[in-house]
């Protein structure tokens, strides 16, 4: 079954960067501060990263683990926009800091690795 008029294709909405997510990654030195010791910051999760930019961004800025989810088809482009900014990524958040991608279905029961986790900050743009 393809999707209906009134729904919207997640690889094509994934595939680009929007303007929320620029926004939102222009506010972020205001919570989290620059110059904080690796894996030292606080714990970020991207909803619906697409392209991942916020949380890369928070990562940047000093945030100890980011985990970046969408759905399982767009994590290949997370995978990709990481090693284009040099970033090292994982895929199990168990283990400590660092960057993390993973899928994140919101129809689906949500996973141990990320309900049992408490977040300091959620990050969500654009998500439809």
């Amino acid at each position: 079954r393809g999707p209906s008029t009134d729904e919207v294709d997640p690889g094509s909405t994934a595939s680009k960067v929007w303007p929320g997510a620029w926004m939102l990654a222009a506010c972020l030195p205001r919570f989290l501060g620059v110059g904080i010791a690796p894996n030292g910051g606080p714990s970020v999760i991207e909803l619906g990263a697409g392209t991942g930019m916020p949380g890369l961004v928070a990562h940047t800025l000093g945030a100890g683990l980011v985990h970046l989810t969408d759905l399982a088809q767009n994590l290949q482009r997370l995978q990709a926009a990481c090693a284009a900014n040099a970033v090292q990524w994982g895929t199990d958040s168990t283990g400590g800091g660092g960057v993390h991608v993973a899928e994140l279905d919101w129809q689906a029961p949500l996973p141990t690795s990320i309900s049992a986790r408490p977040w300091d900050l959620i990050l969500a743009a654009d998500c439809v």
